[in-house]
């Protein structure tokens, strides 16, 4: 585990204890939620930003699941 995975897993196991700890978590969802968003990278989650408008699913369309995988994979050791 390098020093930035490290920092992100501490970081996370400190907003779950918050989160945990917190009766009323309507002050510090606003807050910390933007804040998580921008420090993950994670803006484009959907994967959509780039994508014309006409190709973008439409906001209730599920995403599919996957049944049968094509293969079975190892264990990773």
């Amino acid at each position: 585990m390098d020093k930035v995975e490290k920092i992100r897993e501490m970081a996370c196991l400190i907003v779950r204890e918050m989160f945990s700890r917190v009766d009323d978590l309507t002050f510090s969802i606003p807050y910390i939620l933007p804040i998580l968003v921008e420090r993950l990278s994670a803006n484009n989650i959907e994967g959509t930003d780039g994508l014309d408008d006409k190709t973008k699913p439409a906001p209730s369309q599920k995403p599919f699941i996957m049944i049968d995988p094509p293969e079975s994979s190892e264990e990773v050791r």
